[in-house]
């Protein structure tokens, strides 16, 4: 199978999963936020950003290592997998006890620690789930991490609902559990599917090779912890600073509503890591011929779905959420921005950084996206409350993308500014004719005024129709 025929049939296993796996968890969202309030929202949401500070303890880098070592030798894999079990039991043990003290520190409520505690197993159990998946991704079988992906948010799903609708107390506490229960599902089903496959499960302990993976999944591990500051301080500083739970519940809705739009990229990136992880061991100008193509594709979707989430964004907090998430509508204009800039980002960091060996680099650029994002928030919370946050979230990957071109620059000469203007103009002069007028013949001429341009730019090129019909599934890749 060839490289891009690799990449299509991954990439259309991930999204088909994900698009199962973020249609149920935003339903469970949508749902806790007109049945519950924004306010039980809130609370819900800052227990699982809490203990999701605490996520690279239970991995410590391992689950990346594992894809990337994997996909350069599959005969690894057994090792890999009997070894990272007994490690990750004791860092899940660990992990626990972190968390546990953590939470004591803060001094919340019992209700709400007891909410953190439980989310914490959820910690360790997805740890576990997370080195099945990198087995598979190291497989380049994304169809089977797509499959687990899928059995975890049913599980999910079906718990929430079950809380949601039934008449059981502590409901809360019931959604929290679906956390681990589910996560617990798809690692055994996951093992299952690894053992029918001839790997070994059990526990093992090489002393020499857990000292030799640790030194080697260190720097992943240390962006695995900036990364976290990254991206859950925003909810807990939120919480703490403006101590009001409604407030984090209207930041949730938006910040939920952006990652699910977000996901379609990110999956793409994921299963595009193990092929370039091997394309670039074997052929560098096959490597570089896929980066290219990965930025026009990239950009010609970021810029124009970022475009009319923020056009739409007033209609669309209205009809999933109702009129009393009105807030939510701002922080959703300004996340969406952010859609563009992780497209930037993760070309240059997780496409090229971290495929050639350079985790290090895109580590340092996380770190200062981190430090901005704290700063930001602390400075940003009291005067403009949630908006602050959606503006240091923007300013932090903002960071985060240029410190990771600069870094990349250094390995390979790659400009994406011709892959960034034509969808541009097209998506701008969408925009003018929607904001001009309104009504279906508008929208109609939007639509067409977008596609036109991108025809007349020559934005995407045939080979990138051709990649993405195969990526769908419509057609093989040529």
């Amino acid at each position: 199978m060839n490289t891009i025929r690799t990449v299509a049939k991954n990439t259309s296993a991930l999204l088909g999963g994900e698009a199962v796996s973020r249609v149920l968890t935003f339903l469970i969202t949508l749902y806790i936020a007109r049945s519950l309030g924004a306010e039980s929202l809130g609370q819900y949401a800052f227990a699982l950003a809490f203990v999701s500070l605490f996520r690279v303890f239970a991995d410590m880098g391992l689950n990346t290592l594992t894809t990337r070592e994997v996909a350069k030798d599959h005969k690894m894999a057994g090792k890999y997998l009997t070894n990272l079990l007994t490690i990750k039991s004791l860092l899940g043990f660990l992990t626990f006890l972190l968390v546990y003290l953590a939470v004591h520190a803060t001094g919340k409520s019992e209700e709400l620690s007891l909410l953190m505690y439980v989310a914490a197993l959820w910690i360790w159990a997805e740890s576990l789930g997370g080195l099945v998946q990198s087995v598979f991704s190291g497989f380049e079988s994304m169809e089977y991490v797509a499959l687990l992906n899928v059995v975890e948010k049913a599980v999910l799903f079906g718990v929430s609902f079950y809380a949601l609708l039934s008449d059981v107390p502590h409901k809360l506490l019931w959604l929290i559990s679906a956390y681990p229960i589910s996560s617990l599902c798809a690692f055994f089903v996951g093992i299952i599917l690894l053992a029918v496959r001839g790997l070994p499960v059990r526990m093992e302990v090489d002393r020499k090779f857990w000292m030799d993976v640790l030194r080697a999944g260190w720097p992943f591990a240390l962006m695995g912890i900036l990364g976290g500051i990254y991206l859950y301080t925003d909810r807990v500083l939120l919480s703490i600073i403006q101590g009001e739970d409604r407030v984090v519940g209207w930041y949730t809705a938006g910040a939920k509503a952006f990652w699910t739009v977000y996901a379609v990229q990110a999956f793409f990136y994921r299963a595009l890591f193990p092929t370039a992880s091997k394309t670039y061991s074997e052929s560098t100008e096959d490597y570089i011929r896929m980066l290219k193509r990965t930025g026009r594709l990239i950009f010609t979707y970021t810029i124009p779905v970022a475009t009319v989430g923020i056009v739409w964004a007033p209609k669309v907090v209205d009809f999933f959420y109702g009129h009393n998430y009105a807030p939510t509508v701002l922080v959703l204009q300004i996340l969406l921005i952010n859609l563009v800039i992780k497209g930037w980002t993760g070309l240059y960091g997780s496409t090229v950084l971290n495929v050639t060996g350079r985790q290090k680099d895109f580590m340092c650029a996380v770190g200062l996206g981190a430090l901005v994002n704290v700063v930001l928030n602390i400075l940003l919370i009291p005067p403009l409350s949630l908006n602050g946050v959606a503006v240091a979230t923007v300013c932090a990957e903002a960071t985060v993308g240029f410190v990771a071109y600069l870094r990349a620059r250094k390995v390979v000469e790659l400009s994406v500014a011709q892959y960034i203007w034509k969808p541009a103009l097209a998506s701008g002069a969408m925009a003018v004719l929607w904001l001009y007028g309104r009504g279906v013949i508008w929208t109609a001429s939007g639509f067409a005024a977008f596609l036109a341009l991108l025809w007349l730019t020559r934005c995407v090129r045939r080979q990138d129709i051709s990649f993405l019909s195969a990526s769908l599934g419509l057609r093989r890749a040529a």
